[in-house]
């Protein structure tokens, strides 16, 4: 295929462009596992991005909920950050727990990341989102991993509430 041909010739895959993103980093963001296996690891990326966005590869891949996200992250060998970068407002936790990654927030609070992360806009913990999205299967797995039921977001609502108020029923049960 064409990324081997390019290889194969000489391009080099630890290029970096004006913000230190590699051929890797793109991958990631655009789910292309083939070649995440395929190129190698990354350094952090550079301060200029995320002076500008706060988001490294992995919050982007979670945002744009990209397919394949979630098998990536449960593989120990991939290599990917599981921290905060400098944006600890949306940690790779908040992402998964809102878009209803259990592999993935299973991974993270397996590589020791806290469950007391909230985001800087709603304050919502992990479990506040996942309980308001209706993610049961990880509400499961954040009890059961010490979450506090009674923990409030800015407007003083419970993950109870939020789930209650989207009518969430099968995380209310």
């Amino acid at each position: 295929d064409l990324f081997q041909f390019l290889v194969r010739n000489g391009a080099n895959t630890k290029a970096k462009d004006l913000w230190g993103w590699t051929p890797r980093h793109f991958a990631e963001i655009n789910g292309h596992l083939k070649l995440v296996e395929q190129l190698p690891s990354c350094d952090n990326i550079s301060s200029i991005f995320q002076g500008k966005t706060k988001l490294t590869p992995l919050h982007s891949m979670a945002l744009n909920g990209r397919p394949g996200l979630a098998k990536l992250l449960a593989d120990p060998s991939s290599n990917i950050d599981l921290t905060y970068g400098e944006d600890t407002s949306w940690s790779p936790l908040l992402f998964a727990t809102r878009n209803g990654l259990k592999t993935t927030v299973k991974r993270v609070l397996e590589n020791g990341i806290p469950l007391d992360v909230k985001d800087d806009t709603y304050r919502r913990s992990p479990l506040a989102w996942a309980a308001l999205e209706g993610h049961k299967d990880v509400v499961a797995l954040l009890l059961k991993n010490g979450a506090n039921t009674e923990e409030k977001d800015k407007s003083r609502q419970t993950p109870l509430m939020l789930a209650a108020l989207k009518g969430r029923d099968a995380v209310v049960e």
